[in-house]
């Protein structure tokens, strides 16, 4: 894997300490706690500049528009955008997402701001979120991967000191982490959502150099306002244009509560690393069931060990709720109970690839009277 770093080292023999004045004339931040990494600030008028390049085929539908280049936001914009952070969607392993909206005259177009936090735990030093910003915009320009409908397009980046974020197209509705326990998201979209995610995971799979995302949660799916799946997290991300994981990667434990119990314990990164994941996801959807962070640390069971102790072969952990929905199959809530349970199999070598996974769920009736492809 390429470390990418902010364009712009500090020059050799150390690095001059501007004043407030300096910066604003220069165009240039200060220097992180290291003192040798600078990142450059870029100073233009937020409804001219920067918002200009959205003009004319940015608004259009065109799969196109999200090949072109990424936009560099100053945190100005980005406050702007959210109303100064104020339309929170929640929390995700680095940081915190955000609704916004970007006004260009008469036309708005939706967007969702990812920001990362500087005081995690995981996050080693301030370099670590440029790394992750560069290495994410690098493989979301990918044109295969632009083009997938379940992966999120970035229209932007913001690299100032205070502040390190991406910024997406899309208008979105919720997070799946907050969906789940939800009345209103019903059985048939429940496994519409499943499927859809499936796929995705099954043709980051099996790629010519095959993707892991290994930093797979329900808190990392995000859900449009069509109830479509976008996968919108990639900081562990490994394979294709980004290449092996990292040294430093692999000192990023996964999202608590989730994660291959095998990689946990030092084994490799492997697709059926996500397979494991995919099956806690899906038993969580079913089953109505997320798992708070809080709750861990007051030692309640993850998804994977409370289905563990649930199960009994021939039965359903589909919530009760569900059973009386439309579109709801007792022999559907069977199989896909079976196939959460094969995928969550302690051992790599017995659970399904993901290929394997969709055509379990391409067998479910609700598939076959939905038609999904």
């Amino acid at each position: 894997m390429a470390e990418c770093c902010p364009s712009t080292m500090a020059p050799s023999g150390g690095l001059a300490r501007l004043s407030v004045e300096d910066e604003a004339e220069t165009g240039w931040s200060r220097a992180n706690a290291a003192g040798n990494v600078v990142c450059p600030r870029v100073f233009f008028n937020p409804s001219i500049d920067a918002i200009a390049k959205f003009r004319s085929d940015s608004f259009n539908e065109s799969k196109n528009n999200h090949s072109g280049v990424v936009v560099s936001f100053t945190s100005s914009h980005l406050r702007n955008f959210t109303s100064n952070f104020s339309h929170r969607i929640g929390p995700y392993h680095f940081g915190e997402v955000y609704h916004g909206t970007i006004k260009i005259g008469e036309k708005t177009r939706s967007v969702v701001v990812k920001t990362w936090d500087d005081n995690a735990l995981y996050l080693e030093s301030l370099i670590v979120p440029y790394i992750f910003i560069e290495e994410e915009v690098m493989f979301l320009k990918d044109k295969m991967i632009a083009s997938h409908p379940n992966i999120v397009k970035v229209i932007g980046k913001c690299c100032e000191e205070n502040l390190r974020a991406v910024v997406y197209d899309l208008d979105a509705l919720d997070t799946l982490h907050h969906m789940i326990p939800k009345d209103d998201f019903n059985w048939v979209q429940r496994i519409r959502v499943a499927f859809k995610f499936a796929q995705l995971l099954e043709f980051l799979h099996c790629q010519v150099k095959p993707y892991v995302v290994l930093n797979l949660s329900s808190e990392h799916i995000m859900l449009d306002k069509m109830l479509n799946p976008l996968l919108f997290d990639f900081g562990l991300l490994s394979g294709g244009v980004i290449g092996e994981l990292s040294d430093l990667k692999r000192r990023v434990c996964p999202p608590l509560g989730y994660g291959d119990p095998q990689f946990l314990m030092g084994g490799p990164c492997l697709p059926r690393c996500d397979v494991y994941v995919y099956g806690m996801i899906l038993i969580g959807i079913i089953a109505k069931k997320v798992v708070e962070e809080k709750e861990l640390h007051n030692h309640a069971p993850a998804l994977d060990v409370w289905a563990n102790e649930e199960y009994k072969t021939g039965t359903s952990l589909v919530h009760k709720s569900l059973q009386s929905e439309s579109g709801y199959y007792t022999r559907d809530a069977l199989s896909v109970t079976e196939l959460g349970m094969w995928c969550i199999q302690e051992y790599g070598a017995d659970r399904p690839n993901m290929t394997q996974v969709v055509e379990h769920l391409k067998k479910l009736q609700i598939v076959k009277d939905l038609e999904l492809e």
